[in-house]
């Protein structure tokens, strides 16, 4: 027997002292709300192989969310709005990009987007001729 099934999104991340932590995405279907959800590998105590839920983040309701990347420290996130994200368009105003730090479980709107991006890929340690000027 064949099966076929969609595998949740998830990244993995740097929960400290060599830890793995991962964080996944879930869309409850009964009313279509997503939240994050940050499990950290069992420590030394526990089942070394088991994932531990630490924390779980609702997201705010009428959007759809998708993981688009990952960093040691950061995730980043796009979310449209709900009706948009079934649009054929490449016009979809409603994009918004977000960063949430693994480490503070801070989520911050990064910026709006006017075209649709399939793929996006998080940048760090940008050279000093390319990054912001600072005083």
């Amino acid at each position: 027997m064949l099966s076929i099934s969609r595998r949740p999104p998830i990244a993995i991340v740097d929960a400290g002292e060599g830890t793995p932590g991962m964080f996944g995405l879930r869309e409850h279907d009964a009313d279509g709300t997503f939240e994050l959800y940050y499990t950290i590998m069992g420590n030394e105590g526990q089942s070394f192989n088991q994932w531990q839920m630490e924390k779980t983040i609702p997201l705010e309701s009428g959007y759809r969310y998708y993981l688009r990347g990952a960093t040691e420290r950061y995730l980043l996130l796009l979310r449209f709005e709900d009706d948009s994200a079934s649009s054929s368009s490449l016009e979809m105003s409603g994009t918004e990009c977000f960063s949430l730090d693994v480490k503070t479980l801070q989520l911050e709107s990064i910026c709006r987007l006017k075209h649709h991006i399939l793929r996006a890929h998080i940048y760090t340690n940008f050279p000093p001729s390319l990054s912001s000027q600072t005083i």
